[in-house]
Parts: structure tokens; sequence; C-alpha cells
């Protein structure tokens, strides 16, 4: 590589937050797990290189106890990049039955991953999530 010059990632989990609404509501994204309430949204903001537009990227979310790092929960889906900046949410109408369990006041690891098949394109982040 030539001098001066670093590698950059092409695809990057930005940030990952929860959100009490339905899509689109315009509702503020939290780090709160408020367990039982519903709908919740599973977000995840990309940032993606102009090479990566129209590739589909899958995502992976898991819940995973701080401590020990073992999923709670998991869940993956798939989408287009079509943005530089792009939000990608999973509606939950209802509470997945993993997360009814959670202990309040808990802290748990809040694991999210994006992976652009076509090009093997791969990023990952964790960030801390409080149930109350």
């Amino acid at each position: 590589m030539p001098a001066g010059k670093t590698e950059s990632t092409r695809i990057q989990v930005v940030s990952q937050a929860f959100r009490y609404c339905e899509y689109g509501a315009g509702q503020g994204q939290t780090r709160t797990l408020r367990i039982g309430a519903t709908p919740l949204q599973l977000v995840v903001n990309l940032w993606r290189d102009e090479a990566l537009k129209d590739k589909e990227v899958e995502i992976q979310v898991e819940i995973r106890d701080e401590k020990s790092g073992s999923p709670i929960f998991e869940t993956l889906w798939v989408t287009k990049l079509t943005h530089a900046r792009q939000e990608s949410a999973l509606v939950f109408q209802e509470l997945p039955p993993e997360l009814k369990a959670l202990k309040p006041d808990a802290v748990y690891a809040y694991y999210a991953s994006a992976l652009v098949n076509d090009s093997n394109d791969f990023a990952e982040r964790t960030t801390r999530a409080v149930a109350k």
C-alpha cells in the first residue's frame, strides 16, 4: 500500500438502537430495551461506499448477556443498499419471547453486523443496552 494511504471499510455499522413505534412514525431512537413495549423496531444505521450501491446486505442483530457474551436473542434480515447513509429496521408487532424474559435494570450487549454477500464486505458494532 502506498505511503499515506489507509485501508478503508466499504460498509460500516455507525450505530444501532431501538424505537417503539411503527416504521416511519418519526419517534426518537434509544438504547433502552423497554420490556413489554411494542411495536419494537431494531434499528441499524449503515454507511456505505458508492461501490456497494444497490447491493443486498444481510443484517444480523443479537442481544447478548454482557458478562458471558451468550446470545439471548438473534435475528437476521436482508435489505438493499440504496443510500450512502441508510437506516434499516426490523419491526416486531409482538415482543419476541426471549426479550420478555430480560431482567429490569440489567445491561446487555446490542450487537449488529452487516454483510454484503457479493463482495464479502463486513462490518460489526456492539453497544450497551439497558432493560427497563
